[in-house]
């Protein structure tokens, strides 16, 4: 039986507690994998030609493809050439088979479009001949049962006198005070850079934060200002020209600082 065959006799809801036993320290990214199941069973499985042979799922749950002989991985974005390919694996649920592969298949994002982005964001990363130097400070609990930072050596460099803080990312962290629904990005001084109106936030990253207002995720830049609106339901990850979020069940793509969307 082939992939395609198997993902139309399963819904989502038999899926999805399968996937849970998988993901169990990031729950929050169940909405992704839905996405991601929804489009595979969306898809079309004809006049597709691949190079694959069969996906081969072992005891252990692990899931990969095959060319002859030569184990080749399900991570590669190529969704459409696996869904032909017929499925060799051991005696399980065919729910419990399809949340293994679509583990496997979903390793580096939850489309194509975004695994595409993952690889070229490490070929980039694999030809920039220098890298920036991270803020070495780690968060420190203080004797008030606050948080602040200490460096290297133990040192308390930033007061413990908030209430969360994350660790940096890209010179930012993030410093939760008495003072809700705000969030405030600090630097290695302790200095506030951005005091945000959210009730949840992330670090930086290519220089895009997600943020959350009532309950829906945008973007905001390093100079605070929204480079996406909170409209969508849940953010997935961002790269150097793309910003990945859910909305009514798909993965929408953001590829310009304006706002411009393609679904």
């Amino acid at each position: 039986m082939t992939l395609k065959e198997i993902i139309q006799k399963c819904s989502w809801e038999e899926v999805k507690p399968f996937v849970l036993k998988l993901i169990t320290r990031h729950e929050d990214s169940i909405d992704l994998f839905e996405c991601a199941f929804l489009d595979l069973q969306s898809r079309e499985a004809e006049n597709i030609t691949t190079e694959y042979d069969k996906i081969v799922v072992s005891e252990d749950g692990g899931a990969s493809r095959y060319i002859g002989e030569t184990r080749c991985g399900l991570t590669d974005g190529a969704w459409n050439e696996s869904l032909i390919l017929d499925i060799e694996a051991p005696e399980m649920p065919e729910a419990k088979l399809l949340a293994h592969i679509l583990w496997e298949m979903t390793y580096h994002g939850f489309c194509e479009e975004q695994i595409n982005c993952y690889w070229e964001n490490c070929l980039h990363r694999g030809n920039e001949s220098e890298e920036e130097t991270e803020v070495e400070l780690t968060p420190k609990r203080g004797k008030n049962r606050k948080y602040g930072f200490s460096d290297e050596q133990g040192n308390i460099v930033i007061p413990c006198i908030y209430e969360k803080v994350s660790p940096f990312g890209e010179g930012l962290a993030i410093a939760v005070d008495k003072e809700k629904g705000r969030r405030k990005y600090i630097d290695s001084t302790g200095r506030v850079m951005l005091n945000i109106a959210c009730d949840s936030a992330t670090i930086f990253e290519y220089g895009i934060a997600f943020i959350r207002q009532q309950e829906k995720w945008g973007a905001i830049n390093k100079e605070g200002n929204l480079v996406a609106p909170c409209i969508y339901d849940y953010y997935s990850s961002r790269y150097e020209n793309k910003i990945f979020f859910v909305k009514d069940k798909k993965i929408i793509s953001i590829t310009s600082p304006t706002g411009a969307i393609k679904e």
